[in-house]
Parts: structure tokens; C-alpha cells; sequence
């Protein structure tokens, strides 16, 4: 068998490709979990598609929350992981459990009074990127250490003019730097249809 008729045979088992058609798109691929009232030692990311139900919500997933239409898998395409971001965000009001989301002044007590709290969650666990079987990176305190650097957020609430008043109060974020993020280095390939998994681990208990 010559080398046209071997290449003929793969061909045909495994398909071909012409790599010089193919581009590299930048793309992030992101999921966020709503974490739960009573508190968990464990959060598992890019378990659950787009439009498929939340365990914790209940509703099914939009874009807001991610943009993986697999569980654990990024489809079809070769991804190559370059940033790591991981960011916490507060649950809009309407959204929130009884007691806060009927809160008429919700922004200057429940959400000030729980800042210390907040402040926590953003200094504690483990982040594991797992792609097979195989965990290729443990990130220690991922909401520090790895930020989100989507610049400054700025909240309205209500009709409320924040502008004489944010000096006065301490508010936590993420460090919001596009230039603080972490780099993979190496970057690292996630081949089509390789299963990957992300999980935030708290070793030192749950926050409540």
C-alpha cells in the first residue's frame, strides 16, 4: 500500500481537515452558579447547558449565566484556555429570597451589613480545573488572585443618586484591572468534545 492509499484510509476513519481554512477566534467561554442560602462546602461549574434547568434556582439557564451549550464539553471546536476570570456578583433584587427582595431600602442595610460577609467568600477557596481526568491547574483564593478584570461595575438602585453618597460607604468587588488577570501559561488545549470541569472548593467550611 502506497502512501495516496494510507492517507486515503485515514481519511476515511478519522476525516480530514485543510488548516490553512481555519482561524483562531477570541471567545469566552463562562458560567456562573447562584450559590445557595444555607451555604455549601462545593461548587461545580459547567455542569449544567444553556436552557437546561438550575439546581438551585430551579429556572432554566440563559446567557446571563453561561454560554456552554454542553455540559462539560466546548462542543466541536478546539479551545485554548489563555485567561482564567472568576468574578461574584450579587443576585438582582427581584431575584433575591423573601426578606430581601421585599426590602424597601435593601441597598443601604442588607446588602452594607453584608459586605463583611462578602468579603469572605472572595478570600476563600480552591479553584481545579479538571480536563479528562487529569487536573492541570489549583488556583488558591480564584476571586483574588484570579479576577475578573471587567472594569468598574456601577450599581442604580432604584431612584436613588449614588453620586453624594458612595464616599461615605465601603462597597467590595473583585479587583475590576483588565490588566490584573492570571494567565495560563502555558495556555491550554481543550480538544473537541474533551470533557472538562471546573469545581470551587471551601476547605475551611461554608460561608453563611
Amino acid at each position: 500500500m502506497n502512501s495516496i492509499q494510507v492517507l486515503q484510509v485515514l481519511q476515511a476513519r478519522f476525516g480530514s481537515a485543510n488548516w490553512n481554512d481555519w482561524h483562531i477566534y477570541r471567545q469566552p467561554i463562562y458560567d456562573f452558579i447562584r450559590y445557595t442560602p444555607a451555604g455549601v462546602t462545593q461548587l461545580n461549574f459547567f455542569q449544567v447547558a444553556l436552557g437546561t434547568a438550575d439546581p438551585v434556582s430551579t429556572l432554566a439557564k440563559t446567557l446571563e449565566q453561561t454560554n456552554l451549550n454542553k455540559p462539560q464539553s466546548v462542543g466541536q471546536n478546539y479551545f485554548i484556555a489563555q485567561e482564567l476570570r472568576c468574578d461574584c456578583r450579587w443576585l438582582p433584587k427581584p431575584r433575591q429570597p423573601t426578606g430581601i427582595n421585599n426590602d424597601a431600602d435593601v441597598l443601604w442595610t442588607t446588602m452594607t451589613d453584608a459586605m463583611s460577609v462578602y468579603t469572605q467568600l472572595l478570600r476563600l477557596g480552591v479553584l481545579t480545573l479538571t480536563i479528562g481526568d487529569k487536573t492541570f491547574f489549583e488556583v488558591q483564593r480564584p476571586f483574588t488572585n484570579a479576577p475578573p478584570g471587567y472594569g468598574v461595575d456601577i450599581v442604580h438602585h432604584a431612584a436613588r443618586n449614588l453620586a453624594s453618597t458612595l464616599g461615605e460607604r465601603i462597597w467590595v468587588q473583585p479587583d475590576p484591572s483588565r490588566k490584573n488577570v492570571m494567565s495560563l501559561t502555558p495556555p491550554q488545549l481543550i480538544e473537541p468534545e474533551q470533557t472538562s470541569r471546573s469545581g470551587l472548593i471551601s476547605p475551611k467550611g461554608r460561608v453563611q
